[in-house]
């Protein structure tokens, strides 16, 4: 019969054998000490009913927006600031929304407005009235941004519209103790035509010399109405005391400028002149 070791036997009296690694059943806190907690007893993890995907308001999940979105910028080709634009025309509209680096993005229509008018889209024309105007155009970004620009001083005028300066020419012939004496001058012109390419309106004159009188400075206030391309109107003279005004008439292109005369036979004397003048500039004053 064998002997079994005296430890072996006084293990098995306690009731907690460990062989080849075993380990017991009971449960052990941090310190060695039993923990006694029922599992069933745990807090089950939240539930908080929500996915890690964002959505929208409608549920659905929210889409991507281009990061190139945040420097984004608003260019604008038409209209350029002070432009001249033709009446017929109207004002021309094209714009889009680029990234830094000078890509077009998707930013979908602009906003145009100017005084009575509206209009969304990347292009288009505004048909307005003559004048001057300042067009206002902004972008929504899909980030929540808004870019806005004005551009001012655009003009819409007529073709003709414009400054114009040249010479009048004129011949007085006066009568002096029963004979004809004739009185030649050369002088300034300068006139503007409106922005709606119907009125003119300016001034000229000469100094008229004659033997048996001073110097007389013949100038005029010239007045206008178009008619394309004939052209007419009157010459308001502030010499001579001449009350009445001088009609002339003549004709106004963009290519001739304006060309026209008059004659008119008064107390004092008999007048006939002539008045020629180009478009020196489109911008009115």
């Amino acid at each position: 019969m064998r002997h079994l070791p005296l430890t072996l036997l006084l293990a098995a009296c306690s009731g907690e054998i460990s062989l080849g690694g075993l380990d017991s059943d009971v449960d052990t806190d941090a310190d060695g000490q039993a923990d006694d907690t029922d599992p069933a007893d745990s807090p089950a993890p939240t539930d908080t009913g929500k996915d890690d995907t964002a959505e929208d308001d409608t549920g659905e999940p929210a889409p991507v927006i281009d990061p190139r979105f945040d420097e984004a910028v608003l260019v604008v080709a038409e209209p350029v600031p002070a432009g001249v634009y033709l009446l017929d025309e109207g004002i021309p509209l094209e714009g889009w929304v680029e990234s830094a680096d000078g890509v077009k993005l998707p930013a979908g229509d602009l906003h145009w407005t100017t005084t009575g008018e509206d209009f969304w889209g990347l292009e288009g024309a505004f048909d307005v009235e003559a004048g001057r105007y300042d067009v206002e155009v902004g972008a929504d970004l899909p980030n929540g941004d808004r870019l806005r620009t004005t551009i001012g001083g655009v003009r819409v005028q007529d073709d003709l519209t414009g400054v114009y300066a040249g010479s009048v020419q004129i011949a007085a012939f006066f009568t002096y103790q029963g004979q004809e004496i004739r009185s030649d001058c050369i002088g300034a012109l300068a006139f503007h035509i409106g922005a709606g390419g119907k009125q003119v309106n300016g001034s000229g004159g000469c100094q008229l010399s004659v033997f048996f009188t001073d110097p007389i400075d013949f100038t005029f206030d010239l007045t206008g109405t178009i008619d394309k391309p004939d052209v007419s109107g009157a010459l308001r003279v502030n010499a001579l005391l001449i009350k009445l005004p001088i009609p002339w008439e003549g004709t106004v292109t963009t290519k001739n400028g304006l060309q026209g005369g008059f004659a008119a036979d008064l107390t004092v004397a008999r007048f006939e002149g002539s008045l020629s003048a180009r478009r020196v500039s489109t911008l009115l004053p």
